[in-house]
C-alpha cells in the first residue's frame, strides 16, 4: 500500500522511536558492551560504562528527553556527551546554586577539551548575573564559539535576567535536578516551560518522589506535547479525585497509557548497575531531658504548651506541630515572636561524642535541617577542634562543588546542599535532624556514597527515643511516605508502635 508522504516520514519516525527503545533491552545492553570492547564510544575522555552508552544511545536524536538515572549513575557524564555528538551554538543549564561550579568542572574533567565557552553565573546579584551573561555571551559569538550558560533555578525567576534567558533561542536547555520542576503552579515550573529552544532535556535521580502528579510540570518543560499544558485535562486523564471537596488525589487511572508516554522520553536507571562499597546503617540515641520531654508531652497532647517562663507555642496544624516536636528533639523550639529558646544539648552532646570516637583525620558530614542546628554543629566541632565548613542557604564553603580539604567537619542543609554536592571525601555521613522529604534524604546520602567513594559508608542518625523522630525514621528506612506516617502518629496520639 502507497502511503502519502506525509504519513511516510510519521511512519519514519515511530520506526525510529521504537529502535530506541532497545536501548532498554538486553539486546541493548549486549551491543554496547560488544561497542566499548573496540574503545571509547563516548566523545569524552572519560570510558563511560555500558547503562551510560545505553543512555546515551536512547537520547542521541531525541528532541526532549529525560534521564531519569539515579545518584551516582553518571548522568551528567551521558548529557555531556550529548552535547559534545551534537554539538549547539548556546545552551543553558538549569541547576541548583551549590551545583554551578560542578557543572564547569565536570565539563573540563570529562572534556578538556570542549569547544565551548563557559558561563557559570555564580555570583551575587541580578543584575551582576545579567551584565556577566550579557558580556561573555558577546565576546563568545565575536569568536564564532558555541557557549554554555550555567545558572541556578531561583536566579533564573528573577529579572533583568529572567526577561534575557526567554528571549533568547537556546540550542539546548538541561534542567539538572530537574524534579524541581514538578510543582506545576510554581512560578520556576511555569518560567522553565516558556523557554525557547530546540532541545530540552532533564535529569534527575528522584523523578516523581511524591507520584504521578510530579509528572506533569517536568514533561510542560520538556514537551508539552507529551501531557499537554493543561493540570486540569491532566488531572481529568491520569487522577482518580475523592477526599476534601473532590480536591485530593486519591488514586491513578490509564497508568498503562502514562507509563508508555514515558518510556518513549525516559532512560532509567537504578543503583543495582554499579559495584557500591559496603553501607552500615545505624542510630545512636539523643534522650530529652525531663525538661524538655515534660514540654514534649503537652505538645503530643495539646495544639499549646508553655514553656516555663510563660512563653507561648502554637501548632496550628498536624505538620506544624511535627515540626515543633522535632524542634525539641533537636534541643530547641521558637515562640511567638519568632526567638530562639533552648531547652536541652542532649543532641549536641550525642555529636561531640562521635566526632571523639571517630579518627580526627576522617571527614564527617553532618545534614540538618534547621539553620540553629548548623550553629550547633559548628560550635561542637570548634569544641573538639576540628575544622568547620558549611553548605546552606547562608553560606557554601564547597570548592568547585567539592568537599573543602582543609575541613573536617561539614554541616548541611539538604534543601539548599543535597544536591550536586560530592561529599565522599568522608566515609560517615550523620544526621543530626533528618528530612520529612524522602527524595531530598535520598539525595542526602547520594552526596557521600558517591562515584568516587572507594571506602565503606556509614549512616548514623541521632534520633529522641520515643519520639516522633523514630516515626520518621521508620518511614524512610521502609521507604514509606514520612507525611502519612506522621498523620497516622498524630491520629494514635503519639503512639509509637500504633
Amino acid at each position: 500500500v502507497e502511503l502519502h508522504p506525509s504519513m511516510e516520514r510519521l511512519v519514519a519516525e515511530w520506526q525510529n522511536l521504537k529502535q530506541d527503545l532497545i536501548w532498554k533491552t538486553a539486546k541493548g545492553k549486549e551491543a554496547a558492551e560488544r561497542a566499548l570492547q573496540a574503545g571509547n564510544v563516548f566523545q569524552t575522555s572519560t570510558t563511560p560504562w555500558v547503562h551510560q552508552v545505553c543512555a546515551g544511545a536512547f537520547i542521541e536524536y531525541k528532541k526532549a528527553w529525560y534521564l531519569g538515572m539515579r545518584m551516582r549513575t553518571g548522568k551528567t557524564l551521558v548529557a555531556i556527551e550529548r552535547l559534545l555528538s551534537h554539538p549547539v551554538q548556546s545552551c543553558l543549564i538549569l541547576c541548583p546554586k551549590s551545583v554551578i561550579d560542578v557543572w564547569a568542572a565536570e565539563l573540563d574533567k570529562h572534556a578538556p577539551t570542549h569547544p565551548y565557552q563557559i558561563i557559570p553565573l555564580s555570583m551575587s546579584g541580578g543584575k551582576k548575573k545579567t551584565e556577566t551573561l550579557l558580556f561573555q555571551r558577546e565576546i563568545a559569538e565575536l569568536k564564532s564559539k558555541p557557549y554554555i550558560v550555567i545558572v541556578n533555578y531561583d536566579a533564573m525567576i528573577r529579572e533583568p535576567l529572567k526577561e534575557v534567558l526567554l528571549k533568547h533561542k537556546w540550542g539546548m536547555v538541561i534542567a539538572d535536578e530537574g524534579h524541581k520542576l514538578k510543582s506545576a503552579g510554581g512560578v520556576t515550573s511555569k518560567t522553565a516551560a516558556r523557554l525557547q529552544a530546540d532541545s530540552k532535556g532533564i535529569l534527575s535521580g528522584t523523578p516523581f518522589s511524591n507520584g504521578r502528579m510530579d509528572a506533569f510540570g517536568q514533561f510542560r518543560f520538556i514537551d508539552p506535547a507529551a501531557f499537554g499544558t493543561s493540570i486540569v485535562k491532566f488531572r481529568s486523564r491520569y487522577c482518580e479525585m475523592g477526599g476534601y471537596g473532590n480536591y485530593e488525589v486519591v488514586g491513578w487511572k490509564n497508568i498503562e497509557s502514562f507509563n508508555k508516554i514515558i518510556d518513549l522520553y525516559m532512560f532509567r536507571v537504578d543503583e543495582d548497575v554499579l559495584n557500591l562499597p559496603p553501607i552500615v546503617h545505624m542510630y545512636r540515641h539523643a534522650p530529652l531531658t525531663r525538661r524538655a520531654e515534660a514540654i514534649y508531652k503537652k505538645l503530643e497532647r495539646h495544639f499549646i504548651t508553655s514553656l516555663d517562663d510563660g512563653t507561648k507555642i502554637n501548632a496550628v496544624n498536624v505538620l506544624s506541630k511535627a515540626m515543633k516536636l522535632r524542634e525539641i528533639c533537636s534541643g530547641f523550639v521558637f515562640d511567638e515572636d519568632g526567638n530562639v529558646k533552648l531547652i536541652h544539648e542532649e543532641r549536641k552532646k550525642a555529636l561531640k561524642q562521635l566526632l571523639i570516637e571517630l579518627d580526627p583525620s576522617e571527614k564527617i558530614t553532618v545534614f540538618c535541617e534547621f539553620t540553629n542546628d548548623l550553629d550547633s554543629i559548628r560550635e561542637v566541632a570548634e569544641s573538639v577542634n576540628r575544622t568547620y565548613g558549611e553548605v546552606s542557604g547562608r553560606r557554601n564553603d564547597l570548592v568547585r562543588g567539592v568537599y573543602p580539604q582543609d575541613v573536617t567537619v561539614l554541616g548541611v542543609n539538604p534543601k539548599s546542599g543535597g544536591v550536586g554536592v560530592d561529599c565522599s571525601a568522608s566515609r560517615y555521613c550523620v544526621f543530626y535532624t533528618v528530612s520529612f522529604n524522602g527524595g531530598d534524604h535520598d539525595q542526602a546520602k547520594s552526596r557521600v556514597l558517591g562515584t568516587n567513594q572507594k571506602r565503606d559508608v556509614t549512616y548514623i542518625y541521632l534520633i529522641a527515643p520515643g519520639t516522633i523522630e523514630e516515626v520518621v525514621y521508620a518511614a524512610l528506612v521502609e521507604k514509606k511516605s514520612v507525611e502519612d506516617s506522621i498523620m497516622d502518629y498524630v491520629k494514635r496520639g503519639g503512639s509509637i508502635n500504633g
